[in-house]
């Protein structure tokens, strides 16, 4: 996936999430150009959060970026 479609999708879920107003206990800062290593941290934190929210589906972090 391109740096802009990664950047539209990991922050419309880090929006989307934040914005539902759960609880969660992960980091979920968005900045656009992360590194690759940060970009699948943030992937991981994404998957960990939809599984606080007992998200219906089972995601994983190579499957949102």
């Amino acid at each position: 996936m391109c740096t802009k479609s990664f950047d539209k999708v990991v922050g419309g879920l880090c929006w989307a999430i934040s914005a539902i107003g759960v609880l969660v206990d992960v980091d979920l800062y968005f900045q656009e150009n992360l590194s690759v290593g940060a970009k699948i941290k943030l992937c991981e934190n994404i998957v960990k959060a939809l599984r606080s929210m007992n998200c219906p589906r089972t995601v994983q972090a190579h499957q949102v970026c």
